[in-house]
């Protein structure tokens, strides 16, 4: 995937034809939810941008930063996905 650009995943996505979750937390510091609003307005593409899900999809309560990112993911590595991205997934996969 390194080898598309952004407006190429972005051309890719808009010709799909099939349906899309794009899930990603507000506190993953490795990919930039906003992003996401290039897709956001194309048919078939749901996204979802939960608060405080970060790139494991779990939540996390302590201030995002890619300096303490690695001790971040250590502190929630035994938690479960998160609630919320699991109720998400559940209610996009009765839609499809």
């Amino acid at each position: 995937h390194l080898k598309l650009t952004k407006e190429e995943y972005v051309k890719l996505l808009k010709e799909y034809k099939g349906k899309v979750l794009a899930l990603t937390g507000k506190s993953d510091v490795q990919a930039d939810y906003r992003r996401l609003d290039d897709i956001s307005s194309f048919d078939g593409i749901t996204v979802s941008t939960p608060d405080t899900v970060n790139h494991l999809m779990k939540d996390i309560d302590g201030d995002v930063s890619i300096i303490n990112v690695k001790k971040e993911y250590k502190k929630v590595l035994k938690k479960e996905i998160s609630p919320s991205v699991k109720t998400t997934i559940k209610d996009w996969m009765k839609n499809i």
